[in-house]
């Protein structure tokens, strides 16, 4: 039924785009620019879109190495070249290779040892640095570690900016601004990028952290930071507690997703939420009366 759903919402994605659809590295920018002109944000095209794809294709891919299932790492391979060719995403083929040496290695071992993680980690730094005494240059320092570690320091100074000027947004960009008794108004990190950066087409992406500074304080930072950390336990739970290993590539995916968004654009626009939602419903064994049912 997920694949099923996904097939249809990539083939929404491609016609909806085939005017600009395309594989060119150097046009990836333009993409992102009409993508957000043809699927805009809080439609609900776009949130088809997103949720559609976001919040499958790790799943759909992890199931697909876990069960040696080519149809469904195709169908995952699919899902990213169709985001690289509408919206000139990048992250998804980072996550599908991190989802297959995840999976490859649970499939093997039984379970992902964090050490094993670190240890990754350090090896990557170390290639990088090894590419760069080599060549001169590093593609994976300049296309990873400084998405990582670099611009978010450059973000952040633009964040405490923002906040010196403007105040702070009281979430006036997200759902929750009539909550808040304030007007719609345009998405902080293209705010950020307009009146800091004095681009309009440049979406500032940054972590939960920090859009969470700007919307309402350290008050929020503390809210959102727990409702984070529910999270991790919720899957740590149903990892450890009914071995649900697709808690690998969904937490995978929100990780990846709040380093550079907001919580609430990763719980209902990337479709977490929907996922964590799903997770419970076919991992934890309800009871009605006196019969337990597995869903």
């Amino acid at each position: 039924m997920l694949a099923l759903f996904n097939v249809m919402v990539l083939l929404f994605i491609f016609l909806k785009s085939a005017s600009y659809f395309s594989f060119d590295f150097s046009e990836q920018y333009v993409r992102r620019a009409l993508a957000r002109d043809v699927f805009q944000a809080g439609s609900g095209a776009g949130y088809l879109a997103s949720i559609g794809t976001q919040a499958f294709f790790p799943v759909l891919f992890a199931w697909g190495v876990y069960r040696k299932s080519r149809a469904y790492v195709l169908l995952g391979v699919v899902n990213a070249f169709v985001l690289w060719g509408a919206f000139g995403q990048k992250y998804p083929f980072m996550v599908l290779l991190l989802i297959y040496l995840l999976m490859q290695y649970f499939r093997r071992y039984g379970g992902v040892k964090l050490s094993w993680l670190l240890a990754g980690g350090i090896t990557f730094l170390l290639l990088g640095a090894v590419e760069h005494e080599v060549f001169g240059y590093s593609y994976l320092n300049d296309y990873f570690v400084r998405r990582a570690f670099i611009v978010p320091s450059t973000l952040l100074g633009a964040v405490d900016n923002f906040v010196s000027l403007f105040g702070f947004n009281s979430y006036s960009d997200t759902l929750l601004s009539s909550v808040m008794g304030v007007a719609k108004s345009e998405p902080l990190t293209f705010r950020i990028g307009q009146e800091i950066f004095s681009n309009p087409q440049l979406n500032a992406n940054v972590n939960f952290f920090a859009i969470a500074y700007l919307q309402s304080g350290y008050s929020a930072v503390v809210v959102e930071a727990a409702f984070v950390g529910s999270v991790v336990m919720l899957l740590n739970y149903l990892y450890m507690r009914y071995g649900a290993f697709i808690t690998i590539p969904v937490g995978l995916l929100f990780a990846t997703k709040i380093l550079e968004q907001s919580l609430l654009t990763v719980l209902m626009g990337s479709g977490v939420f929907l996922m964590l939602a799903f997770l419970v419903l076919v991992s934890v064994p309800f009871t009605f009366g006196k019969k337990a049912y597995e869903r």
